[in-house]
């Protein structure tokens, strides 16, 4: 530093920054909300996505479990179910619950996802999705819980709710 510098520095002294405007901090605020923005806007879409995965992912379990006991299979369906499921009820138990089911509502005519809901429980992440199955005799709601287990998917609940008169349109 010359000399001429440090008696300006003794005289004027050491720059000190503008105190921030009004405008300048709506407009640091405005940069703040918006990188705020960004940043939830990218976590929802990851979350969307996933659980889009889980939702179809489920639904590649639940739909053939419905078909399979509709179908007459209760041995392919019970073999997607979850090991709770499995400890409660044994091959020939859960066979005679497939057939009292098909029983009543008859063979597949068509099955149609309405809704789904995810929660948490004992057993981890559970998905519950509800499906509208027509059937040669009756139309049912029926809801298939599917929780993951051992790197896949497997049904631990069903619920089957008939609906009231014959097939409905």
């Amino acid at each position: 530093m010359t000399a001429n510098e440090r008696d300006h520095m003794a005289t004027v002294g050491p720059v000190r920054p503008k105190p921030c405007t009004n405008r300048c901090c709506i407009i640091g605020l405005g940069f703040g909300c918006l990188g705020l923005i960004a940043i939830v806007s990218a976590l929802v879409v990851l979350a969307v996505g996933t659980t889009g995965r889980a939702i179809s992912d489920s639904d590649r379990v639940a739909r053939p479990f419905l078909e399979h006991v509709l179908a007459g299979r209760a041995a392919a369906a019970y073999a997607l179910t979850a090991k709770p499921w499995r400890a409660q009820s044994s091959p020939e138990e859960f066979a005679a619950f497939a057939r009292e089911w098909r029983n009543r509502q008859g063979a597949v005519i068509g099955i149609r996802r309405t809704s789904w809901y995810a929660s948490s429980g004992s057993q981890g992440a559970a998905l519950s999705l509800t499906y509208e199955v027509r059937a040669s005799r009756r139309t049912a709601d029926v809801t298939v819980v599917v929780i993951p287990e051992a790197r896949a998917r497997r049904v631990v609940a069903a619920r089957y709710l008939l609906r009231s008169g014959g097939l409905s349109p």
